[in-house]
């Protein structure tokens, strides 16, 4: 399911290529953990943006250590990408007003911005606390805050797990979330293996849908 996530993902990155030189592209990842997604966000912005195209990726966890691992883990990356990273010790239901202060900031520079992608891996940190969980109300109100800001074409992608406590309940939440969003303006798929009975999770893939759809 991850490699089905990253390659929606890609796609939708790709659509936001052309915008020119006066677009900064955005891409969120709500849930940092270890920062396996924002690295990922990172190379695929550099990948789809030309050398004139600016881009961000605004990486979000409530946890010190997450952070740290993350911020080790994006040693890897070249300084030219690791540099468009802003890690924000904040809970993922403070995106709108993340994004308004982001947003404004580029505005004032004559740079208009394109939230293409926020990407979602629920749960916990992995080899942590495992009672420092991803909340059902955190993210619902996240989820609601990123399908507004979206742009038309943007993309998201939310993985959500059922394997620790509160996570069936958030898992059935973000799958009722989904279902709500109108198909008129919407296009929600979801994956997950129907085979195991065990720590279920599915990929809810949700594309606002643009001009070109």
């Amino acid at each position: 399911m991850i490699s089905m996530g990253q390659a929606a993902i890609s796609a939708a990155l790709a659509r936001f290529a052309d915008r020119g030189p006066d677009c900064h592209l955005l891409a969120v990842d709500a849930t940092c953990g270890n920062g396996h997604d924002t690295c990922f966000l990172a190379r695929q912005l550099a990948a789809a943006c030309t050398d004139s195209q600016a881009y961000s990726v605004l990486s979000f966890d409530i946890q010190p250590a997450a952070l740290d691992s993350a911020r080790r883990l994006t040693d890897s990356l070249p300084e030219a990408e690791r540099g468009r990273i802003m890690f924000l010790r904040q809970s993922h239901d403070q995106l709108t007003a993340v994004l308004h202060e982001r947003r404004a900031g580029l505005f004032a520079s004559g740079v208009a911005s394109r939230l293409a992608v926020v990407m979602y891996n629920l749960g916990f940190l992995p080899r942590s606390d495992k009672r420092v969980t991803t909340r059902k109300d955190t993210t619902l109100a996240s989820l609601d805050q990123a399908a507004s800001a979206l742009d038309p074409d943007g993309l998201l992608a939310v993985h959500a797990y059922a394997g620790h406590p509160g996570g069936p309940e958030e898992l059935a939440a973000v799958e009722a979330w989904c279902a709500d969003l109108p198909f008129a303006k919407w296009l929600v798929m979801r994956y997950a293996a129907c085979n195991k009975a065990r720590n279920p999770e599915a990929l809810f893939l949700a594309w606002k849908r643009g001009d070109r759809s």
